[in-house]
């Protein structure tokens, strides 16, 4: 045990990146940027969130449902199963899938009177 205390104060003097781990729960997290894969992946964002309002001072959400929303005008792949969303020009376009594929039809649209939207924000 006494090696093994040893060993691991001399990783922590050695390699900095062990000292950026903050603990959570049983897991834990780290404020420094891991750095590209070998396939050049996993970098930066190489554009900037389309964000407004009260989002524009938080962060940004990082998952499949945000992720496409958050760099292009307009997005057809929002699920949150049973209902298939996309953001249009006109508001929001909602489809009810009970089973089956999501094909392009489109049931029902929300939006206000005379909207014109270029993009979608978040």
């Amino acid at each position: 045990m006494r090696y093994f205390f040893i060993l691991f104060i001399l990783t922590q003097s050695i390699n900095p990146v062990f000292s950026q781990i903050n603990p959570v729960g049983s897991g834990s997290y780290t404020n420094t940027f891991p750095g590209v894969d070998s396939g050049n992946r996993n970098g930066y964002p190489n554009f900037s969130p389309q964000l407004s309002g009260a989002a524009q001072h938080k962060p940004i959400p990082t998952n499949d449902w945000w992720s496409f929303l958050l760099k292009e005008n307009h997005v057809s792949n929002l699920f949150n199963y049973p209902f298939t969303m996309s953001t249009i020009s006109s508001g929001l376009g909602v489809t009810y899938v009970a089973k089956g594929v999501v094909g392009d039809k489109q049931t029902l649209d929300i939006g206000v009177q005379n909207l014109n939207a270029a993009k979608a924000t978040v």
